[in-house]
């Protein structure tokens, strides 16, 4: 791949993604790695055992560390007008906007892309975790780390490049149908997409059949009834659709007593009222007050249930 772009990976304390405790990023040019930087972060909050764990960083690590607001401007400077590729970059470009907010600073600008949906529009396989992915095209990496996190997701784009013959980061975007990179801007942000292709109102009409021997019968959503509300960030709402179909749920295009999930996205405040909620929401909450089993989910969750 002719491109030049970064990759990026961080690691955070606790469950709020500004309470980020290291990044890493690799500068990658005509196909190679030029640069790296990697630091670990004090992001000035308690550490939970539960992240600690997953990747060995604790307060005792990084009370001599910069914090993100002292290390911003040597990332600003890194990553310069290079677009920015992450796998699952809502959650890493999430923490980056979420740590800007913590520190009252407005948002750099950058542009970004997600070798996790990128590799669910081109590749059809049972899981699409970085590590899977990784063994698969003989990239070795130390999960967890940001930096080899990052190295790897920049090395499974220009596999995914060599797999589909594209020479650019546009080429690639038009073989899975993303035609726009998301963007950060100073004062907001759009998702990194796939095209839309079809009215909301009758999409679970066009979605594709499933094969019933790659369901997942230990999924969450296996067997469930699951709607969606609002714009989805990460994908367009067919392909969440399409995802739910693919581990045997069964995406639904209206509440009823049958919901299992709801799972909401950025809703029109021109579309609802004062509450900010949609009609969706609202049925979903008093099928709740009324004891049924019916769950609500923000994208981020409904993306982390579905990269298990």
């Amino acid at each position: 791949m002719k491109d030049t772009f970064i990759a990026l990976d961080v690691e955070t304390a606790n469950d709020n993604r500004h309470s980020i405790c290291s990044i890493g990023l690799v500068k990658f040019e005509n196909g190679l790695i030029t640069n790296e930087f990697y630091s670990l972060i004090n992001p000035e909050e308690e550490f939970d055992s539960f992240n600690t764990n997953i990747h060995g960083i604790d307060y005792d690590l990084v009370k001599e560390s910069p914090s993100y607001e002292i290390l911003r401007p040597n990332l600003i400077e890194f990553i310069g007008d290079s677009p920015i590729v992450c796998h699952f970059a809502q959650f890493d470009t999430g923490a980056i906007r979420d740590a800007n907010a913590k520190y009252d600073l407005e948002n750099f600008e950058f542009n970004y892309l997600c070798t996790y949906q990128l590799s669910r529009a081109l590749l059809t396989r049972l899981s699409y975790k970085l590590k899977n992915l990784a063994k698969e095209f003989n990239i070795s990496f130390q999960h967890h780390d940001a930096l080899e996190d990052a190295r790897a997701c920049g090395l499974l784009l220009l596999e995914l490049a060599k797999l589909n013959s594209s020479m650019t980061i546009e080429e690639l975007l038009e073989h899975a149908n993303y035609k726009h990179l998301g963007k950060v801007t100073h004062s907001d942000f759009s998702g990194f997409r796939k095209k839309a292709n079809s009215s909301s109102k009758n999409l679970t009409l066009s979605l594709t059949e499933a094969d019933s021997s790659t369901f997942n019968q230990d999924h969450e959503f296996y067997q469930k009834n699951i709607v969606f509300t609002g714009t989805l960030i990460s994908m367009n709402r067919r392909d969440a659709m399409q995802l739910v179909k693919n581990i045997g749920g069964t995406p639904q295009n209206g509440v009823n007593q049958q919901t299992n999930f709801l799972v909401m996205g950025e809703q029109d405040l021109s579309k609802v009222d004062s509450s900010g909620k949609s009609s969706k929401i609202k049925k979903a909450e008093g099928m709740l007050a009324k004891g049924l089993d019916v769950q609500l989910l923000g994208e981020n969750d409904f993306l982390k249930l579905m990269n298990e």
